[in-house]
């Protein structure tokens, strides 16, 4: 598989506006990359603009601190499909996690990621590494393998960069079962290549013009 298409081109700055992510929209054409990935308000609109090409569309939910109710969560999941989204990524709550609150983690988890399966469309699970330790890093990529999610993110992009540890962790856990993305930071060709060398499957990045120029 050519480098583009493990590429979710990302752009979810507060600041984004309309103009930029119709930018956004026409660079992912341009550099064929498998999809955008954006917030909830823009995910009509992306659909609309990528309708005749092969680009997925990613609306985030619980971004970027994942503390939202689960309620809220399971809501904007449902409504980022509604509006047209191929998949989700979903933000865990750390805190609650941190606050070793495993059931609770994994019963949310599911619940969202279920929203997706019944509509056979794949969700990924952004447990924010950085924040986290080594044994920490494994039993939250244990929950979300347990959850039945189809990918471990690995973070925001709020936080560090995202590592070649990192994805060897999760590695270890979820072996081939269910994808690898690490996100935040990744802004080199070289970066990317080491990264999927290292297990993962998909690259989330805003710098897609870097890494494939």
């Amino acid at each position: 598989m050519k480098l583009s298409k493990y590429i979710d081109y990302s752009l979810l700055k507060a600041n984004a506006t309309e103009s930029d992510i119709k930018e956004l929209c026409r660079d992912a054409k341009k550099l064929d990359v498998h999809a955008v990935c954006v917030t909830p308000c823009y995910v009509s609109l992306c659909k609309n603009l990528l309708r005749d090409s092969n680009i997925s569309v990613i609306g985030v939910v619980g971004y970027p601190l994942g503390q939202n109710l689960t309620e809220t969560k399971v809501f904007e999941a449902r409504k980022c499909f509604i509006d047209g989204a191929d998949e989700i990524d979903i933000v865990m709550n750390v805190g609650e996690f941190l606050s070793k609150k495993y059931d609770f983690v994994l019963k949310e988890l599911a619940e969202i990621v279920d929203v997706a399966k019944n509509l056979n469309k794949k969700s990924k699970v952004i447990i924010e590494a950085s924040y986290l330790s080594r044994q920490e890093i494994k039993k939250a990529s244990l929950l979300v393998l347990k959850s039945g999610a189809d990918f471990v993110k690995t973070g925001t992009g709020f936080a560090s960069p995202a590592t070649v540890e990192q994805v060897r962790l999760i590695k270890s856990v979820v072996r081939e079962k269910i994808g690898i993305k690490p996100a935040g930071g990744i802004k080199t060709n070289q970066q990317a290549m080491t990264l999927i060398e290292a297990g993962a499957t998909r690259i989330g990045t805003s710098s897609a013009r870097e890494i494939l120029k």
